[in-house]
């Protein structure tokens, strides 16, 4: 279709610009660069420009060749920037930091790349608010962070990804899962030492958006019988929340994520998930021991205060 519509309109930038995006969205990355090349040499418009130079970028990277991507993405944001007369002015400005940023973190520069991350949650914050666009961005800012042990800042904007995330109208498990065990390794990995009062504190905060994921993941409505979601990465969903709420102290709740973990991993057959069930039977009897400990104290205490309640009365 595309060839024929340029033997009628000869030479045209946005029909090569459009056959350019579907090789990449083919995984035809060599005629997709070739196709991005043709367009850019008959485009002038900043704007549109940029976009060419942003496709032209990410099929670099897709190529395996950030070193030569890095270029066409930050003329891009250059371009863009040109486009609106200003430096924060639309989404397209911090989808090309997003770009640029992620180019730097492949080639190891992590400072400069989580400098452009920054920039990229500003503008989406100012131009679109509280969207998917934000909460990405603010998901890829709290992994970085964290990777450069920067966890003190990383937890609050990891915790508003998944606030975002758990909220949003398309709900994508696999994203939530990942944010959820960004959080996890911030407490659980390092050699920071927490006391049990901080982690419990800290950890209580992560409670409303568990939850609401919980009843986004249990409100689905299958198709065909079957389950909307994967079903390993529900489990591992519950596995991962399980243990935050057991950070959290709210040690029943915790027990009831593991064991519904549990109960899916042991139907999952195409995948060796041994492992993953026996690490959520160490947990569970860490939490039996604890709960009944618990009642156990609570009983003792009861008793003692029936006996002294009699002896005073004699």
């Amino acid at each position: 279709m595309f060839q024929e519509q340029e033997t009628l309109v000869g030479p045209h930038g946005a029909l090569y610009e459009n056959v350019a995006h579907v090789h990449n969205s083919l995984g035809d990355y060599d005629k997709a660069e070739e196709y991005f090349l043709k367009a850019m040499a008959l485009v002038s418009n900043p704007a549109k420009k940029g976009g060419i130079l942003l496709g032209m970028g990410l099929v670099q990277e897709r190529l395996g060749k950030p070193d030569s991507a890095l270029p066409y993405l930050e003329k891009a944001l250059e371009l863009y920037k040109e486009s609106a007369g200003n430096d924060d002015g639309s989404s397209l400005i911090a989808k090309a930091h997003m770009s640029v940023g992620q180019c730097h973190e492949t080639l190891g520069n992590k400072e400069e790349g989580t400098r452009h991350i920054r920039c990229a949650v500003r503008i989406f914050k100012k131009t679109v608010g509280d969207s998917p666009l934000t909460a990405n961005a603010l998901g890829t800012l709290g992994r970085m962070l964290l990777d450069q042990n920067e966890r003190q800042e990383a937890e609050p904007v990891i915790l508003q990804a998944l606030e975002m995330e758990v909220s949003k109208d398309a709900f994508h498990p696999d994203t939530v899962w990942k944010l959820l065990n960004n959080l996890k390794e911030l407490w659980t990995e390092g050699a920071t030492k927490h006391h049990i009062q901080q982690l419990r504190t800290k950890c209580s905060r992560y409670l409303t958006p568990i939850r609401v994921a919980r009843d986004r993941i249990a409100g689905q409505k299958p198709a065909q019988g079957e389950s909307k979601y994967d079903q390993g990465t529900v489990a591992v969903i519950y596995k991962t929340a399980g243990e935050l709420i057991m950070l959290a102290g709210e040690y029943k709740e915790a027990l009831d994520y593991l064991r519904q973990s549990v109960l899916i991993l042991q139907t999952i057959k195409d995948f060796d998930c041994r492992s993953l069930i026996a690490s959520c039977n160490s947990s569970m009897h860490f939490l039996i021991g604890q709960l009944s400990a618990s009642a156990a104290a609570g009983s003792s205490a009861s008793g003692a205060s029936i006996g002294g309640g009699g002896a005073d009365s004699d």
